[in-house]
């Protein structure tokens, strides 16, 4: 069994615009790709760690905007973990 190789990545969020963020997050994955790694990213790295832009964040799971990072893990065959604010049911649980 091949060992499992992780990267946490630290990244600087643009506050409440998650297309941006979703452009950053997939450089990082290209680059931990590139190392043959797996990805971490911190909570609410696509919307930004601002309570306040939270609620105008909101996407749902399968959200199109989530492709580029979808296709990006498929493509590299890698995990990797972002954090957005997501509509469940009748609320949003971050």
């Amino acid at each position: 069994m091949p060992a499992l190789c992780i990267a946490a990545a630290q990244s600087i969020s643009v506050p409440g615009n998650v297309a941006a963020n979703i452009e950053r997050h997939c450089t990082f994955v290209e680059k931990a790709a590139s190392a043959t790694l797996q990805l971490l990213l911190p909570e609410l790295s696509l919307s930004g760690y601002e309570p306040g832009l939270a609620a105008g964040c909101v996407i749902e799971p399968a959200d199109e905007s989530l492709v580029p990072l979808c296709e990006l893990a498929r493509y590299y065959g890698m995990e990797q973990v972002s954090g957005v604010p997501l509509w469940h049911k009748t609320n949003f649980a971050q």
